[in-house]
C-alpha cells in the first residue's frame, strides 16, 4: 500500500501478489489498484499511472533437458488510453552450459490485434560478458539486433559495465552503446 500527494490530490495505490513455485511448476497472480489522485514517480506530468493492473501465470519446467515454459495474461486499464491486454508464451532452454534459447509470441488483445515474436541466443563465455543476438517482427516491422555486455563485477558493488547495440529495422541501422560507472559515490551513465 503506498500513497501520494501532489497538486492533484491525495492518491492510494494498493497491490496485492501471490506466487507458488515447486521443481516442476509455477504459478502466481499479481493485482494493483489506484485511486484516481495517485501519482508516482517516473510518470510525465500530469500523467497518471493505470488504474488497474492484473497479471497471472503459469510457468512449467518438468527437466532441464526440456527447458522451461511460461504462459501469462496481462490487462491494464488506462486512464486516458485506451486498454490493452496481452497474452505470451515464453520459452528458454540451455542448449549447452553457456548458451541459451529463448523464444517469446506475445498477442495483443482487445482493441490492439498484433503478434509479435522474439527469438534470441545469449552467449556467456564468461561471467563478465555477454552476447546477444536475436531477430524479432512486432507490429508490422521485422528487424534484428545485436548486443554485447560487460557486466559489473560480481565480487565487488563498484566497477564498469558497458552495453554495444545494433538493430537493423525496414532499412535502417540503429547503433547504441552505453557506459555505466559505479563507485561508492553514485552511478555514472554516458549513452550514444
Amino acid at each position: 500500500l503506498t500513497t501520494s500527494h501532489s497538486q492533484y490530490g491525495n492518491g492510494v495505490e494498493g497491490a496485492l501478489s501471490f506466487s507458488r513455485q515447486t521443481p516442476v511448476y509455477a504459478y502466481g497472480v499479481y493485482t494493483m489498484a489506484a485511486s484516481s489522485h495517485y501519482r508516482q514517480l517516473g510518470w510525465f506530468h500530469e500523467e497518471a499511472p493505470p488504474s488497474f493492473t492484473s497479471q497471472v501465470f503459469a510457468g512449467y519446467s518438468p527437466s532441464y533437458d526440456f527447458g522451461s515454459m511460461t504462459l501469462s495474461y496481462t490487462q491494464e486499464n488506462s486512464r486516458k488510453n485506451k486498454n490493452r491486454s496481452a497474452a505470451a508464451l515464453n520459452y528458454n532452454k540451455n542448449l549447452t552450459r553457456n548458451l541459451l534459447f529463448f523464444i517469446n509470441y506475445t498477442r495483443h488483445l482487445g482493441q490492439y490485434h498484433d503478434n509479435s515474436v522474439y527469438l534470441s541466443l545469449v552467449w556467456t563465455p564468461t561471467q563478465r560478458y555477454t552476447v546477444s543476438g536475436g531477430t524479432y517482427h512486432a507490429e508490422g516491422v521485422d528487424g534484428s539486433d545485436i548486443q554485447i555486455t560487460k557486466n559489473l563485477p560480481l565480487d565487488s558493488p563498484y566497477g564498469y559495465s558497458y552495453r554495444v547495440r545494433a538493430q537493423q529495422e525496414r532499412d535502417q541501422n540503429n547503433f547504441e552503446a552505453g557506459f555505466n560507472w559505479e563507485n561508492q559515490h553514485g552511478t555514472y551513465t554516458a549513452q550514444y
